[in-house]
């Protein structure tokens, strides 16, 4: 995995873990891999791990099971709550973004129709 320099380590494992569930690679109910085997896999710290897990822990994300790891949660209600919150974030980063390039709301509307349409414009 090939982190930014700008954002904590953590949050992006965080980030990293929630595409894995909102894309079912990681099933709600389903254990996720170990503390050792995800530091191994992502090439961080163990700590950076725990830290990461904790956040999505304390958001009963993850729920730990004493002994046998810790599992996705299956409150599918929570997990959709916390996909249309991530979304609409990623939606007004966007098109904040857009807007400081003097993108207006109608034209970034319009852009993305003709993109997701396949009637994008050749480069």
């Amino acid at each position: 995995m090939n982190f930014n320099d700008n954002i904590p380590i953590y949050l992006q494992i965080q980030d990293y873990l929630l595409k894995q569930i909102f894309t079912e690679k990681l099933k709600p109910g389903e254990r996720i891999p170990s503390i050792r085997q995800l530091a191994l896999d992502l090439t961080v710290n163990i700590n950076t791990i725990q830290h990461a897990l904790k956040g999505l822990t304390d958001q009963e994300i993850l729920i730990t099971k004493r002994g046998d790891g810790k599992y996705v949660t299956t409150d599918q209600t929570l997990l959709d709550k916390l996909r249309e919150q991530t979304i609409k974030s990623e939606i007004n980063e966007f098109s904040t973004k857009m807007q400081s390039y003097g993108v207006s709301n109608p034209e970034l509307v319009n852009l993305i129709e003709r993109y997701v349409g396949g009637k994008n414009d050749a480069d």
